[in-house]
């Protein structure tokens, strides 16, 4: 079965704030395999997390139905959609 559809029309967020720091909720020892073994880690919350924001890994970012592990060396920018882009 075939539907047609109306296009989608994706809201764009307005950059809030520049600082990632307002969704950060804690650090917690997380395992990162041998090589790197546990590191103190910070935990972001997804929900406050707003277009510009940018998190550097290590890090992780936490929702109610999902989680984002930002890996060594890697960056996680927040997108005018709310997308992380790794």
């Amino acid at each position: 079965m075939v539907a047609i559809t109306n296009k989608i029309r994706l809201k764009k967020q307005a950059k809030k704030r520049e600082k990632s720091q307002d969704a950060l909720k804690a650090h917690r020892g997380v395992y990162f395999g041998g090589t790197i073994g546990f590191v103190q880690c910070p935990i972001y919350e997804r929900e406050k997390l707003t277009y510009g924001n940018v998190i550097e890994g290590l890090a992780i970012i936490e929702q109610y139905e999902s989680t984002t592990v930002i890996p060594p060396d890697q960056m996680a920018d927040i997108d005018e959609y709310g997308n992380v882009v790794i």
